[in-house]
């Protein structure tokens, strides 16, 4: 009986595991990888959209800044819709926005020179939305024109692919000359 115990058991060079068992291991570790994988490439898609949004929000914020701090010195608006403003300012100068072909525009009139300058603030720029705003007892309403207009509410909208950024500000007209 002792001898055959002493039998079934394994010589020290037969020790170690099988084809079969190497295979069930390996294809664990297979589906451990992939899994670990999958979540890496979710991650990594995750973050670069994260980074595009944010970089489109930038890139909104800074186009509807530059509209606001060049406005924000106007004597006055002198045309304007809900695509395009025109400011004048105490030297007589002009500035103009608008959209292009996707871009941001504007357009600088110098009258000591008599010279315009066209200059492209922002590109995939598929909105940009003006409102021209009125002080109304403690409140602010619609102007009845461009002219008129004491405030001016921008909204500028950026699309690349699904993504997109809109950003809005309101800017008071500090200079406005009232008549």
């Amino acid at each position: 009986m002792i001898r055959a115990l002493h039998l079934n058991r394994p010589r020290a060079s037969q020790a170690g595991i099988t084809l079969i068992e190497l295979f069930v291991v390996l294809l664990i570790m297979l589906m451990i990888a992939g899994g670990i994988s999958r979540l890496l490439l979710s991650s990594w898609q995750s973050q670069d959209t994260i980074t595009t949004q944010n970089e489109m929000q930038r890139r909104a914020q800074k186009a509807a800044d530059e509209v606001v701090d060049r406005l924000r010195g106007a004597t006055e608006i002198t045309a304007g819709d809900s695509t395009s403003v025109t400011a004048l300012y105490g030297n007589d100068d002009s500035v103009t926005y608008y959209l292009q072909n996707g871009a941001l525009m504007r357009d600088r009139h110098s009258q000591a020179t008599g010279v315009t300058t066209t200059d492209s603030i922002c590109s995939s720029v598929s909105a940009l939305d003006l409102g021209y705003l009125v002080r109304s007892g403690s409140g602010w309403a619609t102007a009845a024109t461009a002219v008129l207009a004491q405030s001016v509410k921008i909204s500028v909208t950026l699309t690349s692919g699904s993504d997109r950024a809109t950003e809005s500000s309101v800017v008071k007209l500090r200079n406005k000359v009232s008549v």
